[in-house]
């Protein structure tokens, strides 16, 4: 009888455990991101509507421009910086003051790390294409929050 009891108690704990990954994987990116932001700047509800919205519009940009890796990565890099700073205005946008200040220190923190990251490319001798490429990369970690 105890073993029944146990091995019910199991079951039901993997049920929930089951139950609440699923729930957290059907979240979409731009919802992820939004909660990351949102814990970030501390969002109010309606900044985290105009964030998931602004979300949505970066995610599904990046989707469309995703092509251009293979048939153009010029015109893709040029893309990804257009997305990136459009993203961040808007993001100031709807931002409060105390916001705006964290959001400027990340801008700076994060061009110290493009700057790190061209400098050792550089002196690894990578080309121009190469190193645009890379720092790319990096701004598409930053927009996704793979980063």
């Amino acid at each position: 009888m105890m073993n029944i009891m146990k091995n019910a108690i199991l079951s039901l704990a993997m049920l929930l455990l089951s139950v609440a990954a699923f729930g957290q994987s059907e979240r979409t990116p731009a919802q992820q991101m939004t909660d990351k932001l949102t814990a970030k700047y501390n969002l109010t509800e309606e900044q985290q509507a105009e964030m998931l919205t602004i979300q949505q519009r970066t995610f599904n940009d990046l989707e469309e421009i995703t092509h251009l890796k293979k048939s153009n990565i010029s015109l893709h890099i040029q893309k990804m910086r257009a997305l990136k700073m459009g993203m961040e205005g808007s993001m100031e946008r709807i931002l409060n003051e105390d916001q705006r200040a964290i959001l400027a220190q990340e801008k700076a923190a994060f061009r110290q790390q493009k700057s790190v990251l061209y400098s050792d490319l550089k002196a690894k001798g990578a080309s121009a294409q190469q190193i645009d490429y890379q720092i790319c990369q990096l701004e598409e970690a930053a927009l996704t929050g793979t980063q």
